[in-house]
């Protein structure tokens, strides 16, 4: 299955850090000469610190988890271009594929387990710990706080950005090639719960503005997000009225994005090419 396999391992230094939250390992990155916000002792005339970080980014991995080099390459590199932290959290505990298969290795019963393993069930709580942290101030051992959080996901951590985002938990959302969500989940970018997507709804309800940005990056070959489900989404996402958009790369597969061959030039261009765009995205929307 594509989504057990890596191209490439993406070479260079890092420059954040895994910390336990908890008892879930992290892989924080700041960028450099930005200051900590400081919410202890702060009075009214100190203007040394932020109360608040102004912006953050979190961002949820594929199925390989936080210790891959490639996603903490990705995680450092929006935290420099969007001048702001980048939070990683272990989706997986002890359940993530490993990075180096075995010679017997199954595939499509490593997915399997996977799923077995990883869920909504499981990945929900860790998210709120999370967000729970981040929201805590700097002074109770907490992030100190973010004024606007976007969230950014990779196959795997795709769906859960979109269950946030539609959660309201993030301001603005990235997915690359998502796996594994449901159109359900999708439709709930309408937000409130009220809106209704059916054909007998009356015209001024199924064209209601919802502001839930979802940028989609996808694979023109994806077994996981083939085109006819990636497609269907398209079609839910117009109906809820959300501010969306979508991009689909020619000559690429499920992981394209964090897991490509870099050394092949199609490839390359893809995935840095959804970088940027994401980036943008949030330029715009966070």
């Amino acid at each position: 299955m594509s989504c057990c396999k890596i191209d490439s391992l993406h070479s260079g230094a890092v420059r954040g850090t895994i910390q336990t939250i908890g008892k879930i390992p992290t892989y924080i990155t700041i960028p450099p000469n930005i200051p900590p916000p400081s919410n202890q002792d702060k009075n009214d005339n100190d203007t040394t610190y932020p109360a608040k970080w102004p912006k953050a980014i979190l961002l949820l991995p594929e199925g390989h988890g936080i210790t891959l080099p490639n996603i903490q390459l990705l995680a450092d590199t929006l935290s420099t271009n969007l001048s702001c932290p980048a939070i990683l959290p272990d989706l997986f505990g002890a359940h993530p594929f490993p990075i180096t298969k075995p010679s017997n290795w199954d595939a499509d019963a490593a997915l399997e387990q996977f799923l077995a393993c990883n869920h909504p069930g499981t990945v929900d709580p860790i998210l709120e710990e999370i967000l729970h942290w981040i929201d805590q101030p700097a002074a109770q051992g907490g992030f100190g706080g973010v004024e606007r959080l976007g969230g950014i996901g990779y196959c795997f951590g795709g769906r859960y950005v979109i269950r946030l985002l539609a959660q309201g938990r993030i301001k603005a959302g990235v997915v690359n090639h998502p796996s594994f969500f449901t159109m359900d989940e999708v439709r709930g970018l309408a937000g409130d719960g009220e809106y209704d997507c059916s054909a007998n709804a009356p015209g001024d309800a199924r064209l209601r503005p919802v502001f839930s940005p979802l940028a989609i990056f996808a694979a023109e070959e994806d077994d996981i997000l083939p085109e006819g489900k990636r497609r269907e989404m398209e079609d839910v996402l117009k109906k809820t009225g959300a501010t969306w958009s979508c991009r689909t790369f020619a000559q690429t597969g499920h992981g394209f994005t964090v897991r490509g061959d870099i050394s092949n030039p199609a490839a390359r261009f893809a995935k840095e090419a959804a970088l940027r765009g994401a980036v943008e995205w949030f330029h715009e929307f966070l």
